[in-house]
C-alpha cells in the first residue's frame, strides 16, 4: 500500500479512506479492468451486418482489451494474489461474465432469429472471450504487438465460430 500511495502521490491514509483493505483495492482494480472490456463491447457495430463482420469487430475489441498491457498487468496481479485473496479471483470471474453481457445479448438475438445454431449464448460468449484473450497464454508471454499477429489471431477465432455456428441453407431439391 505504501508503494501504491507513493506512486499515486497521496498518503497511505488516503488510500485506506477509499479502500478499507488491500483486497478491496485489488477488487476495485479488477472491476475497472473488466469494465474497460465491457465498454469496448458496449459500442459494438451495426448488428444488421453479416455475422462474420460483426464477430470480427467483437473479437478485435476483445483482443485489444485483453492484450492491453494494463489489462495483462491486472491479470498477472490476480493470478499472483488469488491464493491470498480468494474473493479477488471470484470477483474477476464474476466481472468477466458480466463484461460479456453485450456479446451474450447479441448471440441470443441471432439464435432467436434462427441465424446461428448454438445451445447457450452465455457458453458461446465465454468460448469467444477465452480464445480472444489468448486462453491465458498472454498472461505468461506477452502477445506480439504486430498488426499481422493481431489480424491472424482475430481471423482464426472468427473463422472457427462462423463455420461452427452458421446455419446451413437447406439444399434445394430438383
Amino acid at each position: 500500500m505504501e508503494k501504491i500511495a507513493r506512486e499515486a502521490g497521496v498518503a497511505k491514509l488516503t488510500l485506506y479512506r477509499h479502500f478499507e483493505t488491500k483486497e478491496a483495492l485489488f477488487e476495485d482494480v479488477v472491476r475497472r479492468a473488466q469494465l474497460s472490456v465491457r465498454e469496448r463491447l458496449g459500442a459494438m457495430v451495426d448488428r444488421g451486418l453479416p455475422l462474420e463482420t460483426v464477430l470480427r469487430e467483437i473479437v478485435e475489441k476483445l483482443y485489444d482489451g485483453y492484450t492491453h498491457p494494463d489489462y495483462l498487468a491486472v491479470m498477472r496481479l490476480v493470478v499472483a494474489e488469488a491464493q491470498r485473496f480468494p474473493k479477488l479471483g471470484r470477483a474477476m470471474l464474476d466481472d468477466s461474465s458480466e463484461a460479456a453481457g453485450p456479446l451474450v445479448e447479441y448471440l441470443q438475438q441471432l439464435k432467436d432469429a434462427g441465424q446461428i445454431d448454438i445451445d447457450s449464448p452465455r457458453d458461446a460468449a465465454i468460448q469467444i472471450t477465452g480464445l480472444a484473450s489468448g486462453g491465458g497464454r498472454y498472461v505468461l508471454t506477452p502477445p506480439s504487438r504486430r498488426a499481422a499477429s493481431r489480424q491472424h489471431a482475430v481471423e482464426t477465432v472468427v473463422r472457427l465460430f462462423t463455420r461452427a455456428w452458421q446455419r446451413k441453407k437447406a439444399a434445394r431439391r430438383p
